[in-house]
């Protein structure tokens, strides 16, 4: 699709263009455009460029100045290679096309060392005979984690006997190494995939993860919450920034035992279990099983499971009547946080019905924001705080909460 003067990428490149900044040139310009600045000149340049967005497409309210990120540079939990083949040989691409593999010589500023190394030892053990059927084999591989330990995931056309054996043996190299790789785990993909996690069904048998060594599942805390979740599900790209985002929904939800939680796209339960304390109940809506069951745990883990009810279900409007809470007595809180391309039609009408007291609806689309503003405004939602978190630095991207109340009458 392309992209129209309002969108907030023209826009962030035209006060780039206006502010003189040294334009990036050569390996990795294209992949992390922004990360050659200094941190403090792309903040300015983003809250600027967020206001002319928000103006521009004539958006309510007005956007507060941006939380920045804790860690700038280096902050990516998650990262990942696909795999090019050159007959015997392959390369990893940042990107998910051919053109967009990794430079010779590029190191990326956003991603962490461990990293790099991590993929250098994958490189490195593919170019052995011993290796060639399982390089024949990879589609990607992704790192995710913390700052501190690492889960390897091997995505593979398929799953056989002699493709399972050269996994192990580089799962063993991995764990062996110093490179604090925790776990590794392969998941069965289709070949023509963009997406190193994709939910179709595999092409061949009907495994689609196998765990090759350590945990099948993440451990993460944030802010002294403990969070267990499975590699194989969603989770935010700049853990440094996540524990304010938590705080941010907090102070703008404003929750207490007066209130029920509604959480859309609640994944493994960031969100409810982190708010579900404050509230008298909380409900918490995935598409993702996998995810939802970890969500369980968490709640579970922290002592609310009984207050917490959580449900999969596909989120339109045809399923989720279905599957949300019956309305009570309490004043429900509604809190979103869809994927980048935003909800489904109907979805924002069928929440508004519902007359939540208040609606924190989380951005991490920006091109998605005027649409789905315009369906809030229809259905006599008014903005009433807009915050803006950078969760991506180095990128022309943000995430952005966006805090609604219901028109006065």
């Amino acid at each position: 699709m392309r992209e129209t003067t309002g969108g907030f990428s023209e826009i962030l490149r035209r006060g780039f263009d206006a502010a003189r900044c040294q334009v990036q040139e050569g390996p990795g310009a294209h992949i992390e455009p922004l990360a050659h600045l200094t941190y403090e000149a792309e903040v300015r340049l983003k809250n600027a460029a967020l206001g002319e967005f928000w103006r521009v497409n004539g958006l309510g309210g007005r956007p507060e100045n941006l939380i920045p990120s804790p860690m700038p540079r280096n902050y990516r939990t998650t990262t990942k290679r696909r795999v090019v083949h050159h007959g015997t040989l392959i390369s990893l691409a940042m990107g998910e096309k051919d053109g967009l593999r990794i430079p010779a010589g590029f190191t990326s500023r956003l991603e962490p060392q461990e990293h790099h190394r991590i993929y250098d030892a994958v490189r490195h053990a593919a170019k052995s005979p011993t290796f060639r059927p399982l390089a024949n084999a990879l589609n990607f591989v992704a790192v995710r984690g913390t700052y501190d330990a690492f889960c390897v995931i091997l995505n593979v056309k398929k799953l056989d006997a002699a493709i399972v054996r050269r996994l192990k043996g580089l799962a063993d190299q991995l764990k062996a190494s110093e490179l604090k790789v925790l776990s590794c785990i392969a998941f069965v993909g289709p070949a023509d995939s963009r997406f190193y996690l994709d939910n179709a069904a595999p092409s061949t048998g009907s495994v689609k993860t196998k765990t090759l060594f350590g945990p099948d599942f993440i451990r993460a805390t944030f802010d002294g919450v403990r969070y267990h979740y499975s590699p194989a599900v969603f989770c935010q790209i700049n853990h440094s920034l996540v524990p304010r985002l938590l705080s941010t929904a907090r102070d703008l939800l404003a929750p207490s035992m007066e209130h029920h939680l509604i959480d859309l796209y609640c994944g493994y339960g960031l969100f409810t279990r982190f708010l579900a304390p404050d509230c008298a109940h909380a409900a918490g809506v995935e598409s993702d099983s996998l995810a939802i069951s970890f969500a369980q745990g968490n709640c579970e883990h922290a002592g609310v499971g009984d207050q917490v009810r959580l449900r999969v279900c596909r989120i339109d409007a045809a399923s989720l009547p279905q599957h949300l809470p019956r309305r009570g007595c309490h004043e429900e809180l509604v809190l979103l946080d869809p994927p980048r391309l935003g909800c489904a039609p109907g979805v924002i009408e069928l929440l508004a019905q519902r007359e939540p007291a208040r609606v924190l609806h989380l951005f991490c689309g920006m091109e998605e924001i005027p649409r789905h503003l315009r369906e809030w405004y229809a259905s006599a939602y008014h903005v009433s705080r807009v915050v803006p978190l950078d969760m991506f630095p180095g990128t022309p991207n943000l995430e952005v909460a966006v805090l609604l109340g219901p028109d006065a009458a």
